[in-house]
């Protein structure tokens, strides 16, 4: 969670996350292949990092919170289809109003991640995922449909990881191989994994293991069961594997990082 005055980008960046930002006491105009589009002062605006975009305008002086989501994250908080595939074809998605509360939430939010007291960040995020539910509730400036016809071939290729993103988050507990994700785009294998590495910047099965990892975590964390039935609930074939793709992503076994955050916890 950052918070800090929003400063111009010279240039295009992009990166793997979901920023969901709050403008407060300026408006900012960000640049995306969908062309100019403005996060309005205490509207709650989310885009997705990995489609390239820069702050090409601010107007005022105020600041800016940003939470930075993992995908992964973002999709098992069962968003609106709508609103996800506005998010994957590149468009700033905001609020249909605002919320005088949102400052104060942002700002907690903000205090409790940089406490590192783990039982705060997880009800920061909670809070942050009622919120959008909320807003979704209420409505979300998707823009013109028309809009996502400009870009051609790309915006295609983003609707079809899309489907595969979709696919991959409603399947990864069950045994999924690339043909059955390229599949749910009606695409071949070869360009599945060829669309989605240069839409995510990696292959299908390292995010699979991603949305596994996610899930394997939260159980860790938030329950008492065994290891073992975490891996299997989690769509990881063996307890081998399990410790594999675990100890790769977090330098620890799952008893340690169970055993870390527990005592976080405590203290």
């Amino acid at each position: 969670m950052q918070r800090h005055e929003p400063e111009i980008m010279p240039d295009n960046h992009a990166h793997s996350h979901v920023e969901i930002l709050l403008p407060v006491g300026c408006d900012l105009t960000y640049l995306t292949q969908m062309g100019p589009v403005i996060a309005k002062d205490g509207f709650i605006s989310v885009l997705w990092g990995q489609i390239p975009h820069r702050l090409s305008q601010i107007d005022r002086t105020g600041e800016v919170f940003i939470a930075n989501l993992p995908l992964p994250e973002l999709l098992s908080w069962s968003m609106p289809d709508r609103f996800l595939s506005a998010l994957f074809t590149g468009q700033v998605i905001s609020g249909t109003q605002s919320e005088q509360a949102d400052s104060l939430h942002f700002r907690r939010w903000h205090d409790d991640y940089h406490s590192r007291v783990s039982e705060l960040v997880q009800i920061a995020r909670q809070e942050l995922q009622l919120r959008l539910r909320r807003q979704s509730f209420a409505g979300w400036n998707l823009g013109p449909a028309a809009a996502l016809k400009r870009g051609g071939a790309q915006i295609r290729s983003s609707e079809h990881v899309h489907k595969m993103i979709r696919f991959l988050a409603e399947n990864y507990t069950n045994p999924i191989a690339v043909k059955d994700v390229a599949a749910a785009a009606s695409i071949s294998t070869g360009y599945a994994m060829g669309a989605f590495k240069k839409s995510l910047g990696q292959s299908i099965n390292g995010y699979l293991n991603q949305l596994r990892l996610h899930h394997a975590k939260v159980a860790l964390i938030d329950s008492t069961e065994k290891v073992i039935t975490v891996a299997l609930d989690s769509g990881f074939g063996s307890l081998s594997r399990f410790y594999e793709v675990f100890i790769a992503d977090t330098g620890k076994t799952p008893q340690q990082f169970r055993r870390e955050h527990q005592r976080q916890l405590r203290d």
